[in-house]
């Protein structure tokens, strides 16, 4: 019967790693795990660690907000496509306002406020401009039909 030199783990098999602590514990317990060249350069996975504090836990990947994506794109299409702009510049900004809520979460949930910003403004944008067609459209109507008419 084998014993684990590192922490005592005891094993009635012949096995070269200790199934308890992960430390080779083979029937040299001293000698090199095979296949470990003991001439090599040290590398940085073999050197010693520094074990002072607590390590940060790495920093988690935050998705993108999809309403303030689905924001921006219909502010910008409010913009481009001004005859709609007074239908989807609101729509922007109310994809906007619904974004803000997700953003204010503690702890966060989602990243993207610069997206959701753009399509705040660009929902803004569209919006007036498309106000100003209709208004453009309602002056042009009311001028032709005060014009006279000559045939």
């Amino acid at each position: 019967m084998s014993k684990c030199p590192h922490c005592g783990y005891s094993d009635p098999s012949a096995w070269q790693e200790c199934p308890s602590c992960g430390q080779y514990a083979g029937p040299e317990a001293n000698a090199a795990p095979p296949g470990h060249n003991p001439y090599a350069a040290p590398t940085a996975a073999s050197a010693p660690q520094p074990t002072y504090g607590y390590a940060y836990p790495p920093a988690a990947m935050l998705p993108t907000s999809g309403k303030a994506i689905a924001a921006m794109v219909i502010g910008i299409c409010s913009i481009v496509l001004y005859f709609l702009g007074f239908i989807l510049g609101p729509l922007a900004i109310g994809l906007w306002a619904s974004a803000r809520n997700d953003f204010k979460q503690i702890p966060p949930s989602y990243k993207g406020q610069g997206l959701a910003t753009a399509g705040l403004v660009t929902g803004i944008i569209g919006t007036l401009i498309g106000l100003l067609m209709v208004l453009i459209i309602i002056l042009t109507l009311a001028m032709a039909a005060q014009s006279p008419r000559h045939y």
